[in-house]
């Protein structure tokens, strides 16, 4: 059998042989994996593990070098194998074949034989001779930091845990040795100090215990300013008066009918959760923050905060079973009922019941809430105690119950507690929904041996979108009536229902948060919920609810605050799927259809008019081609640099879809045309052409339903250019002829100059050269007849590339050049740099590579300055293979490596 081995270096034995797993950073992956053997460990998590904040730039590809050679080698001795799945990599052997599995399940198992001291020894002592050293030796980066000191934290735990039961087996003698040395090492360890003394103290020599307490309680005087532990120091007076319930309870080889139990400690814990999936970084993150602990003068706190249904109780209970054995002194719990049916638990009464768990007779609890505080933060000092605080409505509740010193309270809450963080120090945690694989080995966990129910996995997956509740409930439901389960989002809420328990009915879950909420922050939520996109900017949710956006920025505060809404990125707001149903469903039983009607039509509006502000950024011949509706008290930003036009346009580009759909719905028909015309930047700088297509077919046909022939032409016009950029010729020809016919019917010369000029460029792309130049020259001429220098300037630019591709390139360099003129006298930036790219295609055509080299240069480092890096990295590519063929080879491969850097970061083929 193969042996996995972490607690030391890291190597792979089989056989008597050990495979070579090649250099550190090889290591490091099989580490990664082994930690979760048996577990796909995605992708990312493992460049997290590997690299952590500096990955180098073909992360995935040298990975699967790694695995690929980690894979022969567990091949060549049969130990193993190293499997990829969907998103990551999966170590396959069994968990008792790695040390590090196989010592914490014998230090569970030692946990569960407690009483049996016998038995805790033999257990405990063949778990820490599984360690050869320090754990992951010779590997190097930030989780191998975090994973090696959490390892050597297990390791101290059970290490400990032996030298207990050793002396309660009176093995004293044994062990002076051993803690002399650990005493010497970590002298400001209480715990090691408080063992010392009583193997001292069993072996007949309480004056060097006594001795030992004065060196220990000067050095944590002198060098910490702190007195020993309450625990510590009744250990010295127990010692002093000669206790002898200090006596080892039993000798070595006494029977079990003879060993007194340890004393009662509450134990309150909730039972673990046996459907537990996931959740490593914040297993870890709650690892790290609990060390803080140790020597620490005043209460640890930690707060779990997270949305409904997101599985905040569950991953507090988990982490607090596995860290249990750190808090000798007991484990405490009270539900503060602060999203339930009924009311919260009040402060006073929590402070009571925590008091009655540690023994105070009910008769001498106080009767106000100050006195019951106080006395908890009597009977908690010097304790070493972990205290579970579940489902906390907001600090005022919890504050009473915090300890003065010591101890360590973890809290969770749908709230973010925030002045829990400024005034107490707390540590907060913001749980998120489970990933792609998380949420499927939870729906398989769930449902073991469920026929049917691997074909409606990836249905579930999608309907509730990681959350783990929903995930439990439709794991269930689907279990129990597969064929009847409905997938639909609208029923969404109607099935995640078990139907016996208001804590398994989503619905009702959602609702113990919203109906906290205050009246006006409550209607943002029901807004954003019915609002079309997958996400909202506050100037957005201000036109959405008709307030100011100071007004807009604090209630979306209120709903990040309550963990209802999510603010992942900068100034912009996302509702999970399933809170996006509840508001819905809430908006429908709370407004009227003609307030969401009003409110659809505001945040259209401010769309419209802002992806118009954008407009002119990316196409110099827009103004006033398109009339647009006036707008009331709705602020839609300008722009000040092409650079802040690009974000925005990536930060709505989805919204703007949506919103054209919204509008075509609703019917607002020239809402629906104008808002598809404006929404072409953002659809034309990610590429999406297929969405252009859907957006100008649905304008179209609301021009068609509201008999605006202007609107006809326009969505023709642009449906053209969507076709062209997707290679679909011949239907872009007949588009831009349609568009044409309508501008001509309705007068519209300058919609005509702009149609005409993109027609030439299809008849262009598909060898029509003379009847290229013949639209374009007439588009040229009558956009200089209305003055309209933008489409002047567009026309010319494909006069010379048209020349260019006929063989004409000496023809060419004059449009050319008059192009790139008119492109700077009107300051348009993006313009200018399209028309460096063609006039670098003229020169190079006219055996002029120098020149050519240039402009391509030129070109690249305007779009860098706009901030548009994929345009950078197409010129780049084109400036390569100019360098390229003037047998520049050098500069050529520099230039294109550049490039595809630059489309590697984008996620572009």
């Amino acid at each position: 059998m193969a042996e996995f081995r972490l607690l030391g270096e890291v190597e792979v034995l089989a056989g008597g042989d050990t495979a070579n797993l090649g250099p550190a950073r090889q290591r490091c992956v099989l580490a990664a994996m082994a930690v979760d053997v048996g577990r796909v460990v995605p992708v990312e998590r493992l460049i997290d593990r590997v690299w952590g904040d500096d990955p180098p730039v073909r992360a995935r590809a040298v990975l699967s070098t790694y695995t690929s050679r980690l894979r022969h080698a567990l091949t060549a001795l049969q130990a193993g194998r190293i499997v990829q799945r969907a998103g990551g990599y999966l170590l396959e052997a069994g968990k008792n074949a790695v040390d590090l599995h196989r010592f914490r399940e014998l230090c569970a198992q030692a946990r569960a034989e407690a009483g049996d001291d016998e038995q805790v020894v033999t257990t405990l002592t063949e778990g820490l001779r599984l360690w050869r050293g320090e754990a992951l030796t010779g590997l190097h980066g930030d989780w191998v930091t975090v994973e090696r000191n959490r390892l050597h934290e297990e390791r101290l735990a059970a290490q400990y845990d032996l030298i207990d039961s050793q002396l309660r087996l009176g093995q004293s003698a044994d062990l002076i040795a051993e803690l002399t040395m650990r005493t010497a090492n970590d002298p400001l360890d209480e715990r090691v100090a408080g063992q010392y003394m009583l193997a001292l103290y069993h072996s007949h020599r309480p004056a060097d215990a006594l001795k030992h307490y004065q060196r220990t309680r000067t050095r944590l005087v002198q060098e910490l300013g702190v007195e020993p532990s309450d625990n510590l120091r009744q250990l010295h007076q127990r010692i002093l008066a000669d206790d002898p319930a200090l006596s080892p309870p039993m000798v070595l080889g006494a029977s079990a009918s003879t060993r007194q139990p340890d004393p009662r400690v509450p134990r309150q814990l909730p039972a673990d959760i046996p459907r537990f999936v996931g959740r490593d970084r914040y297993l870890v993150a709650l690892d790290e923050l609990s060390t803080l602990v140790t020597g620490a003068g005043h209460p640890v706190v930690i707060t779990l905060d997270g949305a409904a249904g997101v599985g905040k109780t569950a991953l507090a209970v988990r982490w607090a079973h596995r860290a249990g054995h750190r808090f000798p002194d007991g484990h405490l719990y009270v539900n503060l009922c602060g999203h339930v049916p009924q009311p919260p638990m009040k402060p006073a009464d929590a402070a009571a019941a925590l008091l009655g768990s540690i023994g105070t007779p009910a008769d001498q609890i106080p009767s106000t809430l100050d006195g019951r505080s106080a006395m908890l933060r009597t009977a908690l000092a010097g304790r070493q105690m972990l205290i579970l605080l579940d489902n906390a409505r907001h600090s005022d509740q919890i504050r009473p119950l915090l300890p003065g010193t010591g101890n360590l309270v973890l809290i969770t809450s749908r709230n973010q507690l925030r002045s829990l963080t400024i005034r107490e120090g707390a540590r907060r945690v913001t749980v998120d929904t489970l990933d792609a694989e998380e949420s499927e080995q939870l729906l398989t966990q769930s449902t073991p041996g469920s026929a049917g129910i691997d074909e409606t996995v990836p249905q579930l997956l999608q309907l509730c979108q990681g959350l783990p509740l929903a995930l439990a409930i439709a794991a269930e439901r689907a279990a129990r009536e597969p064929a009847a389960f409905p997938m639909e989002r609208q029923y969404a809420l109607d099935v995640l229902d078990s139907g016996d328990d208001a804590t398994t009915d989503l619905r009702a879950v959602f609702s113990w948060s919203y109906d906290a909420l205050s009246a006006d922050t409550a209607r943002m939520f029901r807004l954003i919920g019915t609002a079309p996109g997958i996400d909202i900017s506050v100037p957005a949710a201000a036109a959405l609810a008709d307030v100011d956006t100071a007004r807009a920025r604090h209630l979306l505060d209120q709903l990040v605050a309550t963990n209802q809404l999510h603010h992942k990125r900068p100034g912009r707001y996302q509702l999970h799927d399933l809170l996006r149903a509840y508001g819905a469903e809430r908006s429908a039983e709370q407004d009227s259809p003609e307030q969401r009607s009003a409110a659809y039509r505001r945040l259209l509006h401010w769309l419209l008019h802002t992806a118009f502000n954008a407009r002119p950024h990316l196409q110099a011949s827009d103004s006033g081609l398109v009339p647009l509706p006036a707008i009331a008290d709705i602020a839609a930003p300008a722009f000040v640099d092409q650079r802040h036009m690009l974000e925005w346009s990536a930060g709505e580009r989805h919204n703007l879809i949506a919103g054209v759909r919204l509008a075509y719905d609703e019917g607002f028909d020239d809402l629906c045309w104008q808002l598809a015309y404006a929404t072409w930047p953002a659809l034309f700088l990610a590429s999406a052409w297929h969405d252009a297509q859907d957006m100008y077919r649905l304008g179209l046909a609301a021009a068609q339903r509201c008999g605006d022939q202007t609107g006809q032409a326009h969505m023709l016009d642009g449906l053209g250019n969507a076709h062209r950029f997707d290679r679909r010729h011949l239907h872009a020809i007949e588009a831009h002829q349609q568009a044409i016919a309508l501008f001509s019917d309705t007068n519209n010369v300058r919609g005509c100059a702009l149609a005409l000029s993109n027609l030439g460029a299809s008849y262009r792309d598909v060898g029509r050269y003379e009847e290229a130049l013949a639209c374009c020259r007439k588009a040229y001429a009558l956009s200089r007849e209305c003055g309209e220098p933008g489409t002047m300037a567009i026309s010319l630019r494909r006069i010379a590339e048209t020349l260019t591709a006929d063989g004409q390139p000496m023809d060419a360099l004059p449009a050319g050049r008059q192009c790139l003129d008119l492109y700077r006298e009107v300051g348009h930036l993006r313009g200018e740099a399209t028309a460096l790219q063609a006039l670098a295609g003229v020169h190079f055509s006219t055996d002029r590579p120098e020149t050519a080299i240039d402009h391509y240069r030129a070109a690249a480092s305007v779009y860098r300055g706009l901030g548009d890096r994929r345009r950078q990295a197409s010129t780049l590519t084109r400036l390569g293979e100019c360098l390229s063929r003037t047998h520049r080879t050098g500069e050529s491969r520099e230039v294109r490596q550049q490039a595809m850097k630059i489309f590697e970061e984008l996620g572009a083929p």
